[in-house]
């Protein structure tokens, strides 16, 4: 909110970032969830723990009183653990720093919403540096 405040005192306008993750835990990366915890540098034996708690698992499809056969899943944190929901914080925590990256890319001044002569102006300073 202070960024906000500060971006409109200095005539800027703002912006704000709302993420939906649709089956968020079910599209957990494996190998990213891997180099994230490593980029956090958390030790070796938690990371080697994480990877196993997400290996080797498989998933069976029950409809109408009938149960398919085991199939392997390699993605996706197991969901009913107390695990889970850090393991996909922590898979998610990378976002926030590009997010952070960027978002000074993305403060503009309002002189840039004028019309006529000033349009090229206005769409070069739009683009991301």
């Amino acid at each position: 909110m202070n960024r906000t405040q500060q971006a409109w005192a200095g005539k800027k306008v703002a912006g704000a970032l709302f993420m939906d993750v649709k089956s968020a835990f079910n599209n957990v990366s494996k190998p990213h969830l891997g180099k994230r915890i490593e980029a956090l540098g958390i030790e070796a034996d938690l990371i080697r723990w994480a990877m196993s708690f997400m290996s080797d698992r498989q998933v069976k499809i029950a409809q109408d009183g009938e149960v398919g056969k085991a199939l392997p899943v390699d993605t996706g944190v197991p969901q009913g653990s107390p695990a889970a929901p850090i393991l996909f914080v922590t898979y998610l925590s990378g976002i926030f720093d590009e997010v952070e990256r960027y978002q000074a890319s993305v403060v503009y001044p309002l002189w840039m919403t004028s019309g006529g002569g000033q349009r090229a102006r206005t769409k070069k300073r739009w683009q991301p540096s």
